[in-house]
Protein backbone atom coordinates (compact mmCIF):
# COMPACT_ATOMS: atom_id res chain seq x y z
CA UNK A 1 0.00 0.00 0.00
CA UNK A 2 2.98 2.30 -0.23
CA UNK A 3 4.96 4.36 -2.73
CA UNK A 4 6.03 2.86 -6.02
CA UNK A 5 9.67 3.43 -5.13
CA UNK A 6 9.60 0.46 -2.77
CA UNK A 7 6.19 -1.09 -3.36
CA UNK A 8 6.40 -4.84 -3.81
CA UNK A 9 3.39 -6.16 -1.88
CA UNK A 10 -0.30 -6.53 -2.18
CA UNK A 11 -0.93 -3.45 -0.08
CA UNK A 12 0.54 -1.13 -2.66
CA UNK A 13 -2.78 0.74 -2.72
CA UNK A 14 -1.61 3.20 -0.12
CA UNK A 15 1.05 4.17 -2.64
CA UNK A 16 -1.60 6.33 -4.25
CA UNK A 17 -2.30 8.00 -0.94
CA UNK A 18 1.42 8.37 -0.29
CA UNK A 19 2.06 10.16 -3.53
CA UNK A 20 -0.95 12.38 -3.06
CA UNK A 21 0.10 13.18 0.50
CA UNK A 22 3.55 14.15 -0.72
CA UNK A 23 2.01 16.39 -3.36
CA UNK A 24 -0.61 18.03 -1.19
CA UNK A 25 1.33 18.02 2.09
CA UNK A 26 -1.98 16.97 3.59
CA UNK A 27 -0.75 14.06 5.67
CA UNK A 28 1.22 14.00 8.88
CA UNK A 29 2.73 11.50 11.25
CA UNK A 30 3.82 11.48 14.84
CA UNK A 31 5.55 9.47 17.48
CA UNK A 32 4.41 7.93 20.67
CA UNK A 33 4.54 4.85 22.82
CA UNK A 34 2.14 2.38 24.30
CA UNK A 35 3.17 0.22 27.17
CA UNK A 36 1.96 -1.62 30.22
CA UNK A 37 3.83 -3.03 33.15
CA UNK A 38 3.45 -5.95 35.48
CA UNK A 39 3.78 -9.70 35.14
CA UNK A 40 2.49 -11.79 32.31
CA UNK A 41 0.28 -14.75 33.05
CA UNK A 42 -0.51 -18.14 31.60
CA UNK A 43 -4.14 -17.09 31.21
CA UNK A 44 -3.07 -14.18 29.01
CA UNK A 45 -0.98 -16.50 26.86
CA UNK A 46 -3.82 -18.98 26.59
CA UNK A 47 -6.35 -16.33 25.59
CA UNK A 48 -4.04 -14.93 22.92
CA UNK A 49 -3.17 -18.39 21.62
CA UNK A 50 -6.86 -19.21 21.27
CA UNK A 51 -7.24 -16.24 18.91
CA UNK A 52 -4.11 -17.25 17.00
CA UNK A 53 -5.40 -20.80 16.61
CA UNK A 54 -8.69 -19.51 15.24
CA UNK A 55 -6.97 -17.55 12.49
CA UNK A 56 -4.41 -20.19 11.57
CA UNK A 57 -7.29 -21.96 9.85
CA UNK A 58 -7.64 -21.43 6.12
CA UNK A 59 -10.70 -19.22 5.43
CA UNK A 60 -13.55 -21.09 3.79
CA UNK A 61 -16.35 -18.49 3.66
CA UNK A 62 -16.74 -15.07 2.07
CA UNK A 63 -17.83 -12.10 4.16
CA UNK A 64 -21.30 -11.36 2.74
CA UNK A 65 -23.99 -13.90 3.61
CA UNK A 66 -27.28 -12.36 2.45
CA UNK A 67 -28.37 -13.26 -1.10
CA UNK A 68 -29.37 -10.48 -3.45
CA UNK A 69 -33.02 -9.51 -3.30
CA UNK A 70 -33.42 -10.49 -6.98
CA UNK A 71 -31.25 -11.57 -9.90
CA UNK A 72 -28.88 -8.85 -11.14
CA UNK A 73 -30.15 -6.59 -13.91
CA UNK A 74 -27.77 -6.96 -16.83
CA UNK A 75 -26.23 -4.20 -18.93
CA UNK A 76 -25.16 -1.80 -16.18
CA UNK A 77 -21.76 -0.18 -15.77
CA UNK A 78 -19.30 -0.12 -12.88
CA UNK A 79 -16.27 2.16 -12.96
CA UNK A 80 -13.03 1.38 -11.18
CA UNK A 81 -10.50 4.17 -10.71
CA UNK A 82 -7.18 2.40 -11.23
CA UNK A 83 -3.97 3.93 -9.99
CA UNK A 84 -0.62 3.24 -11.64
CA UNK A 85 0.57 0.78 -8.99
CA UNK A 86 0.54 -3.03 -9.23
CA UNK A 87 -2.16 -3.61 -6.60
CA UNK A 88 -4.66 -1.46 -8.45
CA UNK A 89 -4.10 -3.60 -11.54
CA UNK A 90 -4.92 -6.77 -9.59
CA UNK A 91 -8.12 -5.31 -8.15
CA UNK A 92 -9.08 -3.90 -11.55
CA UNK A 93 -8.71 -7.27 -13.28
CA UNK A 94 -10.89 -8.90 -10.61
CA UNK A 95 -13.51 -6.15 -11.01
CA UNK A 96 -13.68 -6.88 -14.74
CA UNK A 97 -13.97 -10.60 -14.08
CA UNK A 98 -16.79 -10.18 -11.55
CA UNK A 99 -18.64 -7.61 -13.63
CA UNK A 100 -18.58 -9.95 -16.60
CA UNK A 101 -20.12 -12.65 -14.45
CA UNK A 102 -23.26 -10.55 -13.91
CA UNK A 103 -23.44 -9.13 -17.42
CA UNK A 104 -22.10 -5.70 -16.48
CA UNK A 105 -19.43 -3.61 -18.15
CA UNK A 106 -16.43 -2.69 -16.02
CA UNK A 107 -15.02 0.62 -17.18
CA UNK A 108 -11.46 1.26 -16.01
CA UNK A 109 -10.37 4.87 -15.55
CA UNK A 110 -6.65 5.33 -14.98
CA UNK A 111 -5.10 8.05 -12.89
CA UNK A 112 -1.59 8.95 -11.82
CA UNK A 113 -1.07 8.38 -8.12
CA UNK A 114 1.54 11.13 -8.06
CA UNK A 115 -0.85 13.71 -9.49
CA UNK A 116 -3.99 14.45 -7.42
CA UNK A 117 -5.53 16.41 -10.27
CA UNK A 118 -5.83 13.18 -12.28
CA UNK A 119 -7.76 11.55 -9.42
CA UNK A 120 -10.32 14.35 -9.45
CA UNK A 121 -10.56 14.39 -13.23
CA UNK A 122 -10.96 10.60 -13.14
CA UNK A 123 -13.90 10.91 -10.75
CA UNK A 124 -15.50 13.48 -13.05
CA UNK A 125 -14.88 11.28 -16.09
CA UNK A 126 -16.41 8.28 -14.33
CA UNK A 127 -19.79 10.02 -14.04
CA UNK A 128 -19.97 10.32 -17.83
CA UNK A 129 -20.36 6.53 -18.09
CA UNK A 130 -23.62 6.67 -16.08
CA UNK A 131 -22.42 3.96 -13.69
CA UNK A 132 -24.18 2.24 -10.84
CA UNK A 133 -21.16 2.91 -8.67
CA UNK A 134 -17.50 3.87 -8.75
CA UNK A 135 -14.81 2.02 -6.81
CA UNK A 136 -11.78 3.79 -5.40
CA UNK A 137 -8.88 2.19 -3.52
CA UNK A 138 -6.54 3.37 -0.81
CA UNK A 139 -7.14 7.13 -1.09
CA UNK A 140 -8.25 8.98 2.08
CA UNK A 141 -11.71 10.51 1.84
CA UNK A 142 -10.36 14.02 2.37
CA UNK A 143 -8.77 13.82 -1.09
CA UNK A 144 -12.00 12.99 -2.95
CA UNK A 145 -14.71 14.34 -0.67
CA UNK A 146 -15.11 17.41 -2.89
CA UNK A 147 -16.73 15.20 -5.53
CA UNK A 148 -19.35 13.61 -3.26
CA UNK A 149 -21.96 16.33 -3.90
CA UNK A 150 -21.89 15.70 -7.66
CA UNK A 151 -22.17 11.95 -7.06
CA UNK A 152 -25.10 12.45 -4.72
CA UNK A 153 -26.86 14.58 -7.32
CA UNK A 154 -26.27 11.90 -9.97
CA UNK A 155 -27.42 9.08 -7.66
CA UNK A 156 -24.10 7.25 -8.11
CA UNK A 157 -22.40 5.52 -5.21
CA UNK A 158 -18.74 5.86 -4.34
CA UNK A 159 -17.42 2.57 -2.94
CA UNK A 160 -14.15 3.18 -1.07
CA UNK A 161 -11.83 0.27 -0.42
CA UNK A 162 -9.30 0.44 2.41
CA UNK A 163 -9.20 4.20 2.52
CA UNK A 164 -9.31 4.57 6.28
CA UNK A 165 -12.31 6.18 8.00
CA UNK A 166 -15.16 7.40 5.83
CA UNK A 167 -18.45 9.10 6.59
CA UNK A 168 -21.18 6.60 5.67
CA UNK A 169 -24.02 8.11 3.65
CA UNK A 170 -26.31 7.22 0.78
CA UNK A 171 -23.52 8.23 -1.60
CA UNK A 172 -20.79 6.40 0.37
CA UNK A 173 -22.86 3.50 1.71
CA UNK A 174 -20.09 1.13 2.82
CA UNK A 175 -16.35 0.75 3.28
CA UNK A 176 -14.94 -2.34 1.56
CA UNK A 177 -12.19 -4.55 2.95
CA UNK A 178 -11.28 -2.34 5.91
CA UNK A 179 -10.85 -5.05 8.53
CA UNK A 180 -8.26 -3.21 10.57
CA UNK A 181 -9.81 -4.20 13.90
CA UNK A 182 -9.68 -7.88 12.99
CA UNK A 183 -6.15 -7.79 11.59
CA UNK A 184 -5.00 -5.80 14.62
CA UNK A 185 -6.50 -8.37 16.97
CA UNK A 186 -4.74 -11.19 15.14
CA UNK A 187 -1.33 -9.49 15.11
CA UNK A 188 -1.61 -8.35 18.72
CA UNK A 189 -2.64 -11.81 19.85
CA UNK A 190 0.28 -13.40 17.99
CA UNK A 191 2.68 -10.97 19.71
CA UNK A 192 1.29 -11.86 23.14
CA UNK A 193 1.24 -15.61 22.58
CA UNK A 194 4.61 -15.83 20.83
CA UNK A 195 6.34 -13.79 23.55
CA UNK A 196 4.67 -15.72 26.38
CA UNK A 197 2.96 -12.50 27.45
CA UNK A 198 6.17 -10.61 28.13
CA UNK A 199 7.17 -9.23 24.74
CA UNK A 200 8.93 -5.94 24.13
CA UNK A 201 8.56 -4.81 20.57
CA UNK A 202 9.01 -2.04 18.03
CA UNK A 203 5.74 -1.19 16.28
CA UNK A 204 6.44 0.20 12.80
CA UNK A 205 3.85 2.21 10.88
CA UNK A 206 3.24 5.27 8.73
CA UNK A 207 0.40 7.08 10.50
CA UNK A 208 -0.07 9.48 7.58
CA UNK A 209 -2.12 6.66 6.03
CA UNK A 210 -5.46 6.42 7.90
CA UNK A 211 -5.90 2.69 7.28
CA UNK A 212 -2.50 1.98 8.84
CA UNK A 213 -3.30 4.22 11.78
CA UNK A 214 -6.45 2.17 12.38
CA UNK A 215 -4.48 -1.05 12.20
CA UNK A 216 -1.76 0.16 14.54
CA UNK A 217 -4.33 1.34 17.05
CA UNK A 218 -6.02 -2.06 16.93
CA UNK A 219 -2.73 -3.88 17.56
CA UNK A 220 -1.97 -1.67 20.54
CA UNK A 221 -5.49 -2.03 21.99
CA UNK A 222 -5.20 -5.79 21.80
CA UNK A 223 -1.83 -5.81 23.55
CA UNK A 224 -2.86 -3.32 26.23
CA UNK A 225 -5.97 -5.34 27.04
CA UNK A 226 -4.37 -8.76 26.89
CA UNK A 227 -0.80 -8.50 28.17
CA UNK A 228 0.12 -6.82 31.44
CA UNK A 229 3.88 -7.27 30.93
CA UNK A 230 4.13 -6.41 27.23
CA UNK A 231 5.28 -3.09 25.81
CA UNK A 232 5.69 -1.38 22.47
CA UNK A 233 8.03 1.36 21.39
CA UNK A 234 6.58 2.99 18.28
CA UNK A 235 8.40 3.95 15.13
CA UNK A 236 6.02 6.28 13.33
CA UNK A 237 7.74 6.80 10.01
CA UNK A 238 6.94 9.59 7.59
CA UNK A 239 5.86 9.40 3.97
CA UNK A 240 9.27 10.83 3.02
CA UNK A 241 11.05 8.03 4.90
CA UNK A 242 8.95 5.44 3.08
CA UNK A 243 9.55 7.05 -0.30
CA UNK A 244 13.29 7.18 0.41
CA UNK A 245 13.58 3.59 1.65
CA UNK A 246 14.65 4.85 5.05
CA UNK A 247 12.30 2.88 7.30
CA UNK A 248 14.46 -0.25 7.60
CA UNK A 249 17.57 1.76 8.58
CA UNK A 250 15.43 3.53 11.21
CA UNK A 251 14.31 0.13 12.53
CA UNK A 252 17.91 -1.06 12.83
CA UNK A 253 18.87 2.13 14.67
CA UNK A 254 15.97 1.74 17.10
CA UNK A 255 16.91 -1.87 17.85
CA UNK A 256 20.53 -0.92 18.49
CA UNK A 257 19.50 1.90 20.82
CA UNK A 258 17.20 -0.37 22.81
CA UNK A 259 18.54 -3.95 23.05
CA UNK A 260 15.49 -5.00 25.11
CA UNK A 261 13.37 -4.87 21.93
CA UNK A 262 13.11 -8.42 20.60
CA UNK A 263 10.15 -8.01 18.22
CA UNK A 264 9.55 -5.90 15.14
CA UNK A 265 5.84 -5.65 14.35
CA UNK A 266 4.47 -3.70 11.39
CA UNK A 267 1.07 -2.53 10.21
CA UNK A 268 2.04 -3.31 6.60
CA UNK A 269 4.51 -5.92 5.43
CA UNK A 270 5.83 -3.74 2.61
CA UNK A 271 7.32 -1.37 5.21
CA UNK A 272 9.84 -4.04 6.17
CA UNK A 273 11.13 -4.79 2.69
CA UNK A 274 14.84 -5.62 3.08
CA UNK A 275 14.69 -5.99 6.87
CA UNK A 276 15.91 -9.60 6.96
CA UNK A 277 19.15 -8.73 5.19
CA UNK A 278 19.60 -5.61 7.30
CA UNK A 279 19.19 -7.58 10.52
CA UNK A 280 21.83 -10.09 9.41
CA UNK A 281 24.20 -7.31 8.42
CA UNK A 282 23.73 -5.65 11.82
CA UNK A 283 24.32 -8.91 13.67
CA UNK A 284 20.82 -8.85 15.15
CA UNK A 285 19.95 -12.53 15.08
CA UNK A 286 17.39 -12.79 17.89
CA UNK A 287 14.65 -10.49 16.56
CA UNK A 288 11.18 -11.90 15.88
CA UNK A 289 9.42 -10.24 12.93
CA UNK A 290 5.71 -10.15 12.14
CA UNK A 291 2.75 -7.97 11.32
CA UNK A 292 -0.13 -7.40 8.98
CA UNK A 293 -0.63 -7.67 5.22
CA UNK A 294 2.08 -9.98 4.02
CA UNK A 295 3.90 -9.50 0.75
CA UNK A 296 5.44 -12.42 -1.14
CA UNK A 297 8.78 -11.42 0.36
CA UNK A 298 7.37 -11.50 3.89
CA UNK A 299 6.01 -14.98 3.18
CA UNK A 300 9.37 -16.14 1.84
CA UNK A 301 11.00 -14.72 4.97
CA UNK A 302 8.63 -16.85 7.06
CA UNK A 303 9.70 -19.95 5.17
CA UNK A 304 13.37 -18.95 5.55
CA UNK A 305 12.97 -18.40 9.28
CA UNK A 306 13.76 -14.67 9.23
CA UNK A 307 10.13 -13.72 9.94
CA UNK A 308 7.51 -15.45 12.03
CA UNK A 309 3.93 -14.44 11.20
CA UNK A 310 1.93 -12.07 8.99
CA UNK A 311 -1.74 -11.77 8.16
CA UNK A 312 -2.76 -12.56 4.59
CA UNK A 313 -4.69 -10.44 2.09
CA UNK A 314 -6.69 -11.51 -0.97
CA UNK A 315 -6.75 -8.58 -3.39
CA UNK A 316 -8.65 -10.44 -6.12
CA UNK A 317 -11.38 -11.09 -3.58
CA UNK A 318 -11.67 -7.32 -3.10
CA UNK A 319 -12.49 -6.84 -6.79
CA UNK A 320 -15.39 -9.26 -6.48
CA UNK A 321 -16.52 -7.64 -3.25
CA UNK A 322 -16.65 -4.23 -4.93
CA UNK A 323 -19.07 -5.66 -7.48
CA UNK A 324 -21.03 -7.33 -4.67
CA UNK A 325 -21.43 -3.95 -2.97
CA UNK A 326 -22.45 -2.30 -6.24
CA UNK A 327 -25.10 -4.99 -6.80
CA UNK A 328 -26.51 -4.47 -3.32
CA UNK A 329 -26.53 -0.69 -3.78
CA UNK A 330 -28.36 -1.09 -7.12
CA UNK A 331 -31.09 -3.06 -5.31
CA UNK A 332 -31.29 -0.60 -2.38
CA UNK A 333 -30.22 -3.32 0.03
CA UNK A 334 -28.73 -2.55 3.42
CA UNK A 335 -25.11 -3.31 4.23
CA UNK A 336 -23.43 -5.07 7.09
CA UNK A 337 -20.18 -3.47 8.27
CA UNK A 338 -17.55 -3.60 5.50
CA UNK A 339 -19.98 -5.73 3.45
CA UNK A 340 -19.23 -8.65 5.74
CA UNK A 341 -15.49 -8.07 5.87
CA UNK A 342 -12.68 -9.92 4.13
CA UNK A 343 -11.24 -13.38 4.86
CA UNK A 344 -8.34 -13.22 7.31
CA UNK A 345 -5.62 -15.77 8.05
CA UNK A 346 -2.42 -15.73 10.07
CA UNK A 347 0.42 -17.03 7.94
CA UNK A 348 3.16 -18.97 9.73
CA UNK A 349 5.56 -21.55 8.36
CA UNK A 350 2.92 -24.30 8.49
CA UNK A 351 0.24 -22.22 6.70
CA UNK A 352 2.08 -19.90 4.31
CA UNK A 353 2.18 -22.26 1.31
CA UNK A 354 3.73 -20.83 -1.85
CA UNK A 355 4.72 -17.17 -1.37
CA UNK A 356 2.44 -14.83 -3.28
CA UNK A 357 1.43 -11.18 -3.32
CA UNK A 358 -2.22 -12.24 -3.48
CA UNK A 359 -3.84 -14.74 -1.14
CA UNK A 360 -6.28 -17.20 -2.68
CA UNK A 361 -8.48 -18.30 0.22
CA UNK A 362 -11.30 -19.09 0.19
CA UNK A 363 -10.38 -21.12 -2.86
CA UNK A 364 -13.96 -20.99 -4.15
CA UNK A 365 -14.75 -17.36 -3.30
CA UNK A 366 -15.88 -16.67 -6.89
CA UNK A 367 -18.40 -19.49 -6.77
CA UNK A 368 -19.65 -18.32 -3.37
CA UNK A 369 -20.27 -14.80 -4.64
CA UNK A 370 -22.01 -16.14 -7.75
CA UNK A 371 -24.33 -18.22 -5.57
CA UNK A 372 -25.28 -15.16 -3.47
CA UNK A 373 -26.02 -13.34 -6.71
CA UNK A 374 -28.39 -16.10 -7.83
CA UNK A 375 -26.14 -17.23 -10.65
CA UNK A 376 -24.93 -20.58 -9.40
CA UNK A 377 -21.26 -21.40 -9.96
Amino acid sequence: MLPALSCRGRRCLVGAAAALCLTLAACSSGGGAASSSGGGSSSQVAAAQATVNEYLKTPTAIGPTTPLARPPARGKTFVYLKCNLPQCATVGSAVQEAAGKVGWKAQIVNYDSANPATLISGLKQALRYDPVAVGISGIPEELWKSEEADYEKAGVAILPQQTGPVTISRTVPVQIGDDSAVAGKIVGSWFIADSKAKGKGLLVSVPAFPVLTELGDAIQRTVRAGCSACSFQTLNATVAQQAGNQIVPAVISALRRNPSLKYVVTTDGVLLTGLSAALRAAGLHDIRVGGALATAQNEQDILDGSATAFTSYNSSYIGWQLIDAALRRSQAMSFTADDGGSPEQLLVRSTVGTPSDTASAPADFREQFAKLWGLGA
